[in-house]
């Protein structure tokens, strides 16, 4: 079963690689439910084109209940970033896995949680079909042709789009893009030149983003 998957819903939050991520209660769930293990298993790429396959040692349950759920998936979520820290290159994984930092009162674990960025940057484009009105520079909207538009003609477009977004007053991430358009079948938002500044508590930028080209499928937000 794979855990590293981004649940949008439910779930519990633990700190991955520094950044708070949402993680799917199931597997440690049905683990204490059936009375079983939760191995950690990782398959990389050896240097000959094969494959090489390595068995973690066992991570057993404590107890039953919410406390018991937490702590075998926070130690599942310990040893899934150990095994991608040994070979990065093997995580396969192109989706946004992190969300935006726990606030309080949300469903956090016990877990210590530190706060992250607000958004992952493969998200931020999601952003875009709709900044007409928080957009700085020359950005303008084109209005659907008469008698409706077709999947081929984007039902809106934008120039010169820059977005920011801050966290408890502070700057976390500034994303421009030289244009963006909109298409409603499907619904997608594709965005030229892209680039997003991260930065850190402190207003220092700590990495950056560019892409030629990001496509967002607007269903699910996935680039």
């Amino acid at each position: 079963m794979l855990i590293d998957h981004r649940v949008r819903t439910g779930g519990k939050w633990f700190d991955f690689f520094g950044r708070p991520s949402r993680f799917a209660t199931g597997p440690a769930r049905l683990a204490i439910a059936t009375g079983s293990v939760m191995v950690p298993v990782a398959i990389g790429r050896r240097t000959d084109a094969g494959h090489r396959i390595t068995i973690h040692p066992a991570i057993h349950p404590v107890g039953t209940g919410p406390v018991a759920v937490d702590r075998l998936l926070g130690e599942s979520v310990v040893a899934l970033e150990r095994m991608i820290r040994l070979d990065p290159g093997s995580w396969a994984w192109m989706h946004p896995r992190w969300g935006r930092p726990v606030r309080p009162g949300a469903n956090a674990s016990p877990v210590a949680v530190r706060h992250g960025l607000s958004l992952p940057g493969l998200l931020l484009l999601s952003l875009l079909a709709g900044v007409a009105g928080v957009s700085s520079g020359c950005g303008e909207s084109k209005p659907p042709a008469d008698g409706g538009s077709s999947s081929d003609e984007p039902s809106s477009v934008l120039s010169g789009v820059t977005l920011r977004e801050t966290f408890d007053g502070s700057l976390r991430w500034v994303l421009s893009a030289d244009s963006s358009e909109t298409f409603p079948q499907p619904e997608r938002t594709i965005a030229k030149r892209v680039h997003v500044d991260f930065y850190d508590a402190t207003g220092l930028v700590t990495s950056v983003l560019t892409a030629d080209e990001g496509i967002v499928q607007r269903a699910n937000n996935d680039m």
